[in-house]
């Protein structure tokens, strides 16, 4: 429980400067993975694969954003990493997946309404939360 909750402690800190300045600090975002490594493996739940599945999803993550547009900032995989740190590789792929689809279904909406243009760029970090959030509230 005490990884859940230091993800969402963490992703709170960082939705709340994603959406003030679209930037994370990043002094709090190493000081957290760091956290979130040794609870895990205080808890004896941090392994080699594990962190190099979170590596892996970062990286990907970081590469999408490159290659494909420049809408998924370095912060954003930043927080991903961390929060991998904290609720290992498995639960943090389906927390960035869907929060990237909260993120399309808002950003959609928005457009429909008038809002937001198609290329507006949203703070993301806000949506891993959500999906946070979704995921703690369905058991996960």
């Amino acid at each position: 429980m005490w990884q859940e909750a230091g993800a969402l402690v963490f992703l709170g800190i960082c939705a709340r400067e994603d959406i003030r300045y679209r930037t994370i600090p990043v002094d709090a975002a190493v000081a957290a993975g760091a956290l979130g490594m040794l609870v895990r493996m205080g808890a004896g739940r941090l392994t080699i694969a594990g962190f190099a599945g979170v590596a892996a999803l970062s990286l990907l993550l970081f590469l999408a954003g490159c290659l494909l547009s420049p809408s998924v900032g370095q912060g954003d995989t930043l927080a991903v990493a961390v929060t991998g740190m904290w609720i290992g590789a498995g639960k943090c792929l389906v927390l960035a997946l869907l929060g990237m689809a909260l993120a399309a279904v808002w950003g959609g909406a928005g457009v429909a309404a008038g809002k937001y243009q198609w290329k507006s760029r949203l703070p993301l970090i806000p949506f891993f939360l959500a999906a946070d959030v979704c995921l703690l509230a369905a058991g996960g």
